[in-house]
């Protein structure tokens, strides 16, 4: 069972995103609104920690969700490379780690994300900086080795650790999630469908990869907290 010092505080939400058109007449405006999909809802966002279906919960070298170990008066990085058994195991190392895990179902548009650091005043109390390199990995296959048509962790394959869709270029993370801008908007293009019928999916993960901090109070809060909105793009 893989350990964790603390666990990241995730608040999901998955914007329903309704289609509005305008029609001027004289003097007046009428607005006319519709639904896409089941009462406007056109994908699932789950919690990376329960969900156990990101790409980072199917390596067994990492821990599920993001960890780290801060010290009062020190610098600290997400990976910590230094670890002495060469895994991501071990509950005294630090780990990246998935955030969410979205299913897009049958909605086949760009999406609109945007990741919310919900709680970074009472971070600034903890730390000096903390930069987040924030990614996005689509889901490539699916094998329902079970045969229920339902996606069980272990039976997603995700693109490369490393190499995902969103978040590097060049070999280098381009998107920080950190106390001063509070969040990050992004457009992630529609994954690979995998399954048939009533059983389609097409799915992304939003992970925590990478970061470097500089803790000045190791007793104040140091779980950062997210909330995450998904819209039609």
């Amino acid at each position: 069972m893989k350990k964790r010092l603390f666990t990241v505080v995730a608040l999901l939400a998955a914007a329903a995103v309704s289609g509005i058109s305008f029609a001027a007449t004289t003097g007046t405006t009428a607005t006319s609104i519709t639904t896409v999909g089941p009462a406007g809802v056109f994908c699932e966002v789950k919690d990376g920690a329960t969900s156990g279906l990101g790409p980072y919960a199917t390596a067994d070298e990492y821990q599920t969700t993001p960890i780290w170990h801060p010290s009062t008066n020190a610098t600290g990085e997400i990976p910590y490379d230094g670890n002495s058994d060469g895994d991501y195991l071990d509950d005294q190392d630090n780990s990246p780690g998935d955030l969410y895990v979205v299913d897009l179902t049958t909605y086949t548009g760009d999406v609109l994300v945007t990741l919310y650091l919900n709680n970074p005043v009472d971070l600034t109390a903890a730390y000096s900086y903390l930069n987040m390199a924030i990614c996005v990995y689509k889901a490539t296959a699916w094998n329902d080795a079970d045969l229920n048509n339902t996606v069980d962790p272990d039976e997603l394959t995700w693109e490369t650790i490393g190499s995902p869709s969103y978040g590097v270029s060049n070999g280098a993370y381009d998107t920080y999630l950190t106390l001063t801008n509070g969040y990050v908007s992004f457009v992630v293009t529609s994954p690979t469908e995998l399954g048939t019928g009533d059983y389609r999916h097409r799915f992304f993960a939003v992970t925590l990869d990478a970061g470097i901090f500089y803790c000045i109070d190791a007793t104040a809060t140091l779980s950062p907290a997210f909330y995450i909105d998904v819209r039609q793009a």
